[in-house]
């Protein structure tokens, strides 16, 4: 028959072999946790382990003033982004602002003409030249125009190309306004747009950072509760592994044949 190694060290002692304590599971147990940030608290209730963070005072405000702020800006930013940007909008008739300039610039005009044709007149009847006439067509004044004088043909003829450069001129006013209101108003509307994508970005800035403080000030917590943790880990294992320390040292003989014994037992069975 064989004999076990406990029955063996019994035999070579001359009594009962001690009996070997076992290594059982690291027990958790209620713990506090502090650190500069915070501090951690864990109570067990059953097979469950409640972990509190507790920040400090002024971290919790920094954190509650973050969250409300974000809260707060979120609204806003939405609403902003959803609304439809200004649509560029110029209207401009270079035809009727043609015809405007045209009217008010050649109503300045007649006083003058009308004081050309007046002077003609005393000028003619003085000199003893109103008999003097010319055929109209001959003139130019077109067909079946008749007898004309040619002193009021020539005033009336300068008139008429003061009023046509006049026409021509106001024409092209009009197209040149037209180009400088043109870029007024593109300059106005990318002014606009350009506000309004800055005010999108700074509500954005503004809530990505106030969310990002309020984030990192959570994980701030999250790390003040593992660091809790793994402290009250780490006492359970130590406690458990000084189980292992409360065998009885002897040397020399003893030792010796005491680890023979039990080898050669040990074999044998």
């Amino acid at each position: 028959m064989g004999l076990g190694i406990g029955k063996a060290v019994g035999g070579l002692l001359g009594g009962k072999a001690p009996k070997m304590k076992t290594l059982g599971g690291a027990q958790f147990q209620d713990f506090t946790y502090t650190t500069s940030q915070g501090g951690a608290t864990g109570t067990k209730e059953g097979d469950k382990y409640n972990i509190a963070v507790n920040l400090t005072p002024e971290l919790k405000a920094l954190q509650d003033m973050a969250m409300a702020g974000a809260t707060g800006l979120f609204p806003s930013y939405l609403q902003a982004i959803q609304q439809r940007p200004d649509q560029f909008q110029f209207g401009y008739d270079p035809l009727a602002a043609q015809q405007q300039m045209f009217a008010q610039q050649s109503a300045l005009l007649q006083p003058e003409f009308a004081r050309q044709r007046q002077q003609l007149q005393s000028d003619i009847f003085g000199s003893g030249r109103m008999g003097l006439l010319m055929a109209g067509e001959s003139a130019g004044a077109g067909t079946g125009a008749g007898m004309v004088n040619p002193d009021a043909f020539g005033l009336a003829r300068a008139q008429s190309q003061t009023l046509s450069d006049l026409a021509a001129a106001t024409r092209q006013q009009a197209m040149q306004e037209q180009g400088q209101l043109f870029g007024e108003a593109l300059q106005s509307y990318e002014a606009r747009d350009a506000a309004r994508q800055q005010y999108l970005a700074n509500l954005g800035t503004g809530f990505t950072g106030l969310f990002g403080t309020a984030g990192t000030i959570g994980e701030i917590e999250r790390t003040i509760a593992g660091q809790g943790v793994g402290f009250e880990e780490a006492k359970a294992r130590a406690a458990a592994g000084s189980m292992y320390q409360q065998q009885p040292k002897s040397g020399g003989l003893f030792d010796t044949a005491l680890m023979a014994g039990a080898t050669y037992y040990g074999l044998k069975g």
